[in-house]
C-alpha cells in the first residue's frame, strides 16, 4: 500500500485525492492547505487528517509519496522538500514557472532517487491516443499539418492566481501546455515558435503558438479563456494520405477523411476505444503508482514535462517580444 499526502486542497487536490483514495493500492493519510477550511472539507471527504503544514506532512513517516496541486510558483518549493525528504512525487502541469526551476525540481528527484511524474493527462486521453496512433502507424500517410485547441472559461482559484501572469504564465502556460505537450509527444522535438497573445480585457486570455517542428511537420495550438460556459477542444491532422478529426462535441469523436485515387473520400468514422477506456486522470495516476511499485515509468516523464515547458515558455517569448523563437531542438 503507497500512502500518500496531497499538497493543495483546491479543485485538482480534490479531484486527485478522490481518485488515491479508490485506489487497491495506495490511500490517503493526509492533506495539507494553506487554508485549513479548505483542508479540512478535503480531509473530511477523503477520511484522513489534516497536516499541521506542508512541511509536516512531507516530513511525516507514514508518506511514501507527494501529489502537489499547488498554484505553479509553489511547485519548485514542494516537489524539492518532498525529493529531499525521499518521498515520491506526482506534481500538477505546468511542471514549473521557469526553467531554471524545472530543471532544479528534476535535479533534486534524481539526485534523491525518487520518482516523479507530471500531470500532462492529454495523452491517455483515448481520442488523443488513437490520433498519435493512427499518425505513427501511417494511417494518413506523412503528416504535415496538426492544429489543435482548446477553449474554457476564465479559471477562478484562490487569490485569482490564474489572472496574475507572472504567477499562472496564462493561457499558453496554464493550459495550451497541455496541447504543446501531445503534439511533442507525436510529431517530435520543435525548432521554432512563433506566438501570438491576445490580453487586456477583465476575464479574457488567448493565443495561438505556432511550431515547426525538426520532422518538417508545422502545427497550430490555440487557446482562449473566454468560453461563457463549458469546455471545447479539437484536433486536425493533415496527412499526404487523409485527415483526421475530432472535437469533444461530436457524437463522433474522431473521423477520418481518406484521399482515394487522388480524390477525396467520404469521411469514416474512427474507432476510438485504444487500448484503455477509464478517466484518464485515473490512468495516469495508477500508471505513477505502478511506477513506484516497481513498474515501467508512466507516460509522461518528469523530462517530458521539462519539454513542454521549454515550448510553452518560449511561446511566451515569441509572443512578448513578436519574434520567432529558435529551439535548436531542444523541446522532444
Amino acid at each position: 500500500m503507497i500512502s500518500t499526502g496531497v499538497i493543495g486542497a483546491g479543485n485538482m487536490g480534490r479531484y486527485h485525492g478522490g481518485i488515491l483514495s479508490r485506489q487497491l493500492n495506495a490511500c490517503v493519510v493526509a492533506v495539507a492547505d494553506t487554508s485549513a477550511e479548505r483542508a479540512q472539507s478535503l480531509a473530511d471527504a477523503l477520511g484522513c487528517r489534516v497536516a499541521a503544514s506542508a512541511a509536516e506532512l512531507i516530513e511525516s513517516a507514514e508518506i511514501d509519496a507527494v501529489v502537489v496541486t499547488t498554484p505553479t510558483a509553489a511547485h519548485r518549493l514542494y516537489v524539492e522538500a518532498a525529493a529531499n525528504a525521499g518521498k515520491h512525487i506526482f506534481c500538477e502541469k505546468p511542471l514549473a514557472r521557469t526553467m531554471k526551476e524545472g530543471e532544479a525540481m528534476i535535479a533534486a528527484a534524481e539526485r534523491a532517487g525518487v520518482k516523479m511524474s507530471v500531470g500532462h493527462v492529454v495523452r491517455w486521453f483515448p481520442q488523443y491516443e488513437q490520433i498519435r496512433r493512427s499518425v505513427l502507424d501511417g494511417t494518413i500517410g506523412k503528416p504535415g499539418t496538426a492544429r489543435v485547441t482548446r477553449g474554457a472559461s476564465f479559471p477562478r482559484a484562490t487569490n485569482d492566481w490564474y489572472a496574475d501572469y507572472e504567477q499562472s504564465g496564462g493561457v499558453m502556460l496554464d493550459m495550451v501546455i497541455h496541447d504543446l505537450d501531445w503534439l511533442l509527444w507525436t510529431f517530435g522535438p520543435v525548432r521554432r515558435v512563433f506566438a501570438r497573445r491576445i490580453e487586456g480585457q477583465p476575464g479574457y486570455d488567448g493565443g495561438m503558438i505556432s511550431l515547426r517542428h525538426e520532422s518538417g511537420v508545422i502545427s497550430y495550438a490555440e487557446g482562449n479563456w473566454s468560453y461563457p460556459s463549458g469546455f471545447y477542444t479539437s484536433v486536425e491532422v493533415a496527412g499526404d494520405d487523409g485527415l483526421l478529426m475530432g472535437d469533444n462535441t461530436s457524437t463522433s469523436p474522431l473521423r477520418m477523411d481518406m484521399r482515394e485515387d487522388g480524390a477525396r473520400g467520404a469521411a469514416v468514422e474512427v474507432p476510438t476505444g485504444g487500448s484503455r477506456s477509464a478517466d484518464p486522470y485515473e490512468l495516469e495516476i495508477r500508471d505513477w503508482l505502478g511506477w513506484i511499485a516497481g513498474g515501467p515509468p508512466p507516460r509522461c516523464t518528469a523530462t517530458d514535462a521539462l519539454d513542454a515547458l521549454r515550448v510553452a515558455l518560449a511561446a511566451l517569448e515569441s509572443a512578448e517580444t513578436r519574434q520567432p523563437v529558435e529551439l535548436n531542438g531542444g523541446g522532444r
